[in-house]
């Protein structure tokens, strides 16, 4: 496994991976479905996050999968003060529910 900058060839493992994490938690913003993007708006995204002087992205990679992600994301500041964010998301494997379980 590593962890590197993400690219907008990432966007199709992107929303592979989003969507398995849609379908297996309950702490996603969006329910399952709710959320359909398309490969052209997730590369969109991607290139404008990448392009970006306020946000960032890292991908945990095994192989050419997609593990996860840690990304950070810049705002204009609004009235509550809040001018970033950053999220932590990562794919449970099922290997890792068993070791929990013992």
């Amino acid at each position: 496994m590593k962890i590197r900058t993400v690219k907008v060839s990432d966007a199709e493992a992107l929303n592979a991976l989003e969507k398995i994490l849609a379908d297996e938690t309950k702490y996603m913003m969006f329910e399952p479905n709710e959320r359909e993007i398309t490969l052209e708006q997730q590369k969109k995204r991607l290139t404008s996050l990448v392009d970006s002087d306020n946000d960032c992205m890292f991908v945990l990679v095994e192989g050419q999968n997609i593990l996860g992600y840690a990304a950070g994301l810049g705002f204009k500041a609004t009235e509550t003060g809040i001018k970033y964010t950053a999220s932590l998301v990562w794919l449970k494997r099922p290997q890792d529910k068993v070791l929990a379980k013992s």
